[in-house]
């Protein structure tokens, strides 16, 4: 996989996310609809259900495979998802470069509310 890599812009957000990192995996901060992702090593492809949200990556990379189509986020990188979807995911990471991101949750029903209080598009 080769995705193209933001040069270490991302440095301060991986350094206020190492300490919150205690294990790898999803982990859960102060905030209750923010987490952060860790992996120190290679995760095989597996089945994940990715609930709704917006996932930034700001070291390392993922694969996530719905279906026929593969989307690659890595340093840099997002990806949103407004609906519960089931995924196979494959991580990138090595223990000198591990992954770290951000996840924050959306919350359906507020998302809802947002879209009619825009009303129709205008023009």
């Amino acid at each position: 996989m080769t995705l193209p890599v933001v040069i270490d812009g991302n440095a301060t957000l991986v350094s206020l996310i190492q300490p919150l990192a205690v294990r790898p995996g999803f982990v859960a901060t102060h905030l209750p609809e923010v987490r952060v992702l860790s992996a120190f090593g290679y995760v095989a492809s597996s089945p994940q259900i990715y609930e709704p949200s917006l996932m930034i990556v700001v070291q390392g990379s993922k694969v996530a495979c719905l279906g026929p189509r593969t989307f690659e986020y890595g340093t840099g990188h997002y990806l949103i998802q407004a609906l519960s979807v089931p995924f196979k995911c494959e991580t990138f990471a090595t223990p000198d470069k591990p992954l770290y991101g951000v996840s924050v949750a959306i919350d359906r029903v507020l998302l809802g509310e947002l879209v009619q209080a825009m009303g129709p598009a205008s023009g």
